[in-house]
């Protein structure tokens, strides 16, 4: 994976009124990135007339930290979960120091484990952290992680 990558992923789900709401996130640390992730409700041409909701992403990563943002989400439509949770997974060869996840920049109990990627159907082979985090309010909330090595 190129770094810097910010990758957004979904469960593997059979149709759309299967998915879960859950928000799951890859980064590989390199250069600062930035995406937005563009939602709608999977199912109409709702999306056509706007009915979408979009999610800024952040990332950067020096030699000895690593911060990821994500924005308080924009936009609606119908059937849209008011919460989510998270779980990030940032490739790293050894154990972070320390992990520090704020809320609206307020600390935030999460957990974390290093190792290899959980419940992976690919069965990849790189190690990290994984950060969960529980369901918050997507459209009140933005989220800071800071990770330091």
């Amino acid at each position: 994976m190129r770094a810097g990558s910010l990758i957004p992923l979904t469960p593997a789900s059979q149709n759309p009124a299967a998915r879960q709401a859950v928000r799951l996130l890859d980064y590989y640390p390199g250069p600062a990135s930035t995406l937005t992730v563009t939602a709608s409700d999977g199912e109409s041409l709702a999306y056509t007339t706007g009915a979408i909701s979009q999610t800024h992403l952040t990332a950067a990563s020096t030699p000895r930290t690593i911060t990821l943002t994500i924005a308080a989400t924009t936009g609606h439509y119908a059937g849209e979960p008011a919460a989510q949770p998270t779980t990030m997974f940032v490739a790293l060869a050894t154990a972070p120091t320390a992990v520090s996840v704020t809320a609206n920049d307020e600390q935030l109990p999460v957990t974390t484990a290093f190792g290899l990627r959980e419940h992976d159907p690919l069965a990849r082979s790189e190690t990290g952290v994984s950060i969960h985090i529980p369901a918050l309010p997507t459209h009140t909330t933005t989220i800071r992680v800071a990770i330091t090595r």
